[in-house]
């Protein structure tokens, strides 16, 4: 497993950075410009329709089929996951049709601004990207299918050919003909969905079209999906809520904001969604054998993998927080003003890197055990303790304030989801646990240290050669003090090297 996670980060970093290229191809052919923003609008609307959906999707697709695949073998749920197939081709297909018969409504809905050449080029853009809703589908659908055959580095993979084809697409639009921009956006998520199909059949999966929308696990999955999608929905209204009061704060707020967001967003994807990944299905396998010991020790191998990752993460991010702002934002027209408002910001998201990480965790534990409603209920529990904090904190320490109350919410939300998990399923601590964390901070709080003093001392230098200097000597730092520690993190990796 924890082979796995390191195998399925390495290509998630691989994937980013790749997704981060197609960021500034885009921008190096198009800049700010009408096509781009038409373009980008395109690719916004059917990835925000499917997103709620596709989140419940994912989410509840894995329990569902694995209580199937235990009780009714592999035909049941191979039975299930065809009949899953066919309802979101219906549903892609009824908002397909929807859109194609009022796409410039729709447009006007995600880019009220948008009027004349631009308005008419998203319309056109729009009416061809919409079609990717299909493969989108699939996408989602044999993603859980594969983690559940625990195909996690070829998952994780696909992700590499569609940002190659969609780089492919952005070129020979600017070369060749524009239109080849919406187009190369279907043929990336029809490559994906291509390469997940053939692999779902080398793991026995066999097409057929089933349309038992009466089925009961069909049911209880679209059950299950509801607070899911519901719970993804308040997360959003987080975000809007976030924007809105930055607007008000300073000019440019929403932008620093949202600058910060990204990066974060960046560390969450590569650390806190692999190992969430990695575990959910294994945890679900476990909850639905009724194996307790072996659900409490995948619990705590992902919280384990978890702290020990994210505490170094967090501290590094704090000290490195304006290094890290500059290097990727600093030039052009991202001026003193903007660096200074997206450092903040950055360096107090960081802060709920953490709490953000075990909340995933915590969230898929209850999703394992068929409860979406707790998740749901503490998500919206969330977005009320988010607004106060904005509320108080904004006034005082401007943009870094929203930035805080994301973190403090998202910190006292996993506390109160421990709280409940606890209650409900008893204790999922041992001492051993508590001794390795305590180990983890110590380690992690001697490599902040060392990088500050590091960071300090190479401040005269070019700011890259700085930068990765800083993080490597933070790195061997920490791998020093853990293995002097013995943490058994560390131990376990270093055995699954030997194995290897």
């Amino acid at each position: 497993m924890k082979k796995a996670v390191v195998n399925v980060m390495i290509i998630t970093i691989v994937a980013k950075l790749l997704g981060f290229a197609k960021e500034v191809m885009l921008s190096y052919f198009f800049g700010a410009s009408g096509i781009s923003d038409a373009y980008l609008i395109s690719q916004t609307i059917p990835g925000i329709i499917f997103q709620f959906v596709g989140t419940g999707l994912a989410t509840c697709f894995i329990p569902v089929y694995s209580s199937i695949a235990n009780n009714e073998g592999e035909k049941g749920a191979n039975y299930f996951t065809n009949t899953i197939l066919m309802i979101v081709f219906i549903f892609s297909t009824v908002i397909v049709l929807l859109v194609m018969g009022n796409t410039e409504f729709v447009v006007k809905i995600f880019a009220a601004g948008f009027e004349g050449e631009t308005l008419k080029q998203a319309v056109f853009f729009t009416r061809i990207g919409i079609f990717s809703l299909y493969f989108s589908a699939i996408i989602y659908v044999m993603n859980s299918y594969l983690q559940m055959k625990n195909r996690f580095s070829f998952v994780a993979f696909t992700a590499v050919p569609n940002s190659i084809m969609i780089l492919l697409s952005i070129i020979a639009g600017a070369k060749l003909e524009i239109i080849w921009l919406p187009i190369g956006s279907i043929l990336a998520v029809f490559i994906q969905a291509l390469f997940l199909l053939v692999m779902a059949q080398r793991e026995n999966f066999r097409f057929s079209l089933n349309m038992d929308f009466k089925n009961h696990k069909v049911l209880e999955m679209l059950r299950l999906m509801i607070p899911v999608t519901i719970g993804v929905s308040i997360n959003e209204l987080n975000l809007l809520i976030d924007r809105t009061l930055a607007s008000g704060i300073a000019v440019g707020g929403i932008s620093a904001l949202s600058y910060a967001e990204s990066i974060v967003m960046f560390v969450q994807g590569i650390f806190v969604q692999t190992i969430a990944t990695v575990y959910y299905p294994a945890l679900t396998d476990m909850v639905e054998k009724r194996d307790v010991k072996g659900t409490e020790k995948a619990l705590q191998d992902a919280m384990q993998g978890m702290f020990f990752l994210l505490i170094p993460v967090t501290i590094g991010c704090i000290v490195l927080s304006k290094d890290v702002v500059e290097i990727l934002y600093g030039r052009g027209s991202f001026g003193q003003d903007a660096a200074q408002m997206t450092s903040i910001a950055f360096g107090l998201y960081t802060l709920g890197i953490v709490g953000y990480g075990f909340r995933e965790i915590f969230s898929r534990f209850f999703y394992a055990y068929h409860d979406t409603k707790t998740p749901m209920i503490n998500a919206a529990i969330g977005v009320g303790v988010n607004i106060i904090m904005n509320l108080t904190l904004s006034p005082i320490i401007g943009i870094g304030g929203l930035a805080l109350a994301t973190s403090v919410s998202s910190t006292l939300t996993a506390i109160l989801l421990f709280i409940q998990m606890h209650k409900q399923y008893g204790n999922v601590f041992e001492l051993e646990t508590i001794v390795d964390y305590v180990k983890i901070i110590i380690s992690a709080g001697i490599m902040g240290i060392v990088v500050y003093f590091v960071h300090t001392f190479m401040a005269i230098s070019n700011l890259y050669i700085s930068f990765v200097v800083t993080v490597l000597s933070g790195v061997i730092t920490y791998f020093i003090c853990v293995v002097i520690l013995k943490v058994n993190v560390i131990k376990d990796i270093i055995k699954t090297i030997k194995k290897s």
